[in-house]
């Protein structure tokens, strides 16, 4: 797992620890329609395993984003170290009440930046399933393409989107 501690104006992003899972599962739950859900019907114990799985590996990120100390977000993602590297944005959570505040970008170009100043990681990857389709908005201002869709057989679609441009 990464150690990540992005501190700015109001706004902290900070890795998930242990001791924030069950704040961090009861705010999900509390969520009415989450950015990139992954999480549907998830228990608080397979949370638990979850959160376990990405605390063993070394290249995954799972971030709580918090406004004066208010916990607003969650994202969750993993770079991978290739040529050239990358960076994969699982899903995202913001809370109701911050959306459609231009925080969401803010908050994304300092995760962007974070990655890019300190890993030369230029690349920045996002799959949005079939349901979720209504955030490319979101994503398309943040300078994000459409590079194909997915088709699993009997799943949902999904889009892979990819950051062009500078940060």
């Amino acid at each position: 797992m990464f150690d990540i501690k992005i501190n700015s104006d109001k706004i902290q992003i900070t890795s998930i620890e242990k001791e924030d899972l069950g704040n961090i599962y009861r705010w999900i739950t509390c969520q009415v329609e989450p950015i990139n859900n992954n999480l549907d019907f998830i228990n608080e114990a397979e949370f638990y395993e979850r959160f376990i799985e990405y605390y063993l590996n070394e290249c995954e990120f799972f971030l709580k984003i918090e406004i004066h100390n208010e916990l607003t977000g969650i994202l969750k993602g993993r770079a991978e170290f290739k040529n050239p590297n990358e960076v994969w944005i699982n899903y995202v959570f913001f809370s109701q009440k911050y959306r459609n505040l231009g925080l969401g970008s803010i908050i994304l170009k300092e995760i962007i930046e974070y990655f890019t100043k300190d890993f030369g990681i230029i690349n920045f990857f996002v799959k949005i399933e079939e349901d979720n389709f209504n955030t490319f908005d979101f994503w398309k201002k943040n300078k994000f393409i459409i590079l194909e869709f997915l088709v699993e057989k009997g799943k949902k679609r999904k889009a892979i989107m990819k950051k062009i441009g500078n940060v």
